[in-house]
């Protein structure tokens, strides 16, 4: 049988409304009776299916950026940091995490990241400002971003303290923190997240071992 467009267009609808329901109102803590109201919202909301090394976003205005949820895959964020010239890792992003530049959505604070998958990924998305007419009218999605905002927070902390350790300490840490990335992307992508150039992170590695 012969698939017409209208066919092809309503099966991405109803995955779309799928992942919707099943994972991201669960993950905001909104309720299945309170989602039957928010339906409209469905909109703006997109479902990426993302290739490796797809570049997902780019620096820009907080209103233009996009809360996503990682459904499958692997997603990091990266930035050009202006002392060096160099582009740096700052977040790994896996399975049923979230892709939040709190300091955009809380503070209009331009967006710096460049958002990359760096496996074949599928992410639910939705604009700022849709987010932000969920958490007005829903106070459980308020309390929700509140501890997304405080987690984003500490996890600067911690990183910003991890790339001020010796080279070797830095990257113990690392692999502590991400055991399975190296076996799921690159050297040089593994460097970028330790502030290193490959060599010295290659180096650095094989005196671990």
């Amino acid at each position: 049988m012969k698939v017409t467009p209208d066919f092809m267009v309503s099966n991405r609808e109803q995955a779309l409304r799928t992942a919707v329901v099943e994972y991201l109102f669960p993950f905001l803590e909104i309720s299945n009776t309170v989602a039957k109201d928010s339906t409209t919202l469905i909109a703006d909301f997109r479902l990426h299916s993302a290739v490796k090394y797809q570049l997902l976003e780019e620096p820009g205005p907080a209103d233009g950026g996009r809360f996503m949820l990682v459904l499958q895959g692997l997603v990091d964020s990266y930035y050009h940091c202006p002392f060096t010239g160099k582009l740096w890792g700052r977040h790994v992003y896996y399975r049923h995490d979230v892709v939040f530049a709190a300091e955009s959505f809380y503070r209009n604070e331009r967006r710096g990241d460049y958002i990359r998958a760096l496996e074949p990924s599928t992410l639910l998305s939705l604009p700022y400002s849709t987010l932000r007419a969920l958490a007005e009218r829903y106070p459980p999605v308020q309390a929700k971003l509140r501890l997304l905002a405080a987690s984003h927070n500490d996890y600067l902390l911690e990183y910003n303290l991890r790339n001020t350790l010796p080279a070797e300490a830095r990257v113990r840490a690392f692999l502590e923190q991400h055991p399975t990335l190296p076996h799921r992307t690159t050297a040089e992508i593994c460097a970028m997240h330790n502030h290193m150039s490959r060599y010295w992170y290659s180096k650095t590695l094989k005196g671990i071992s």
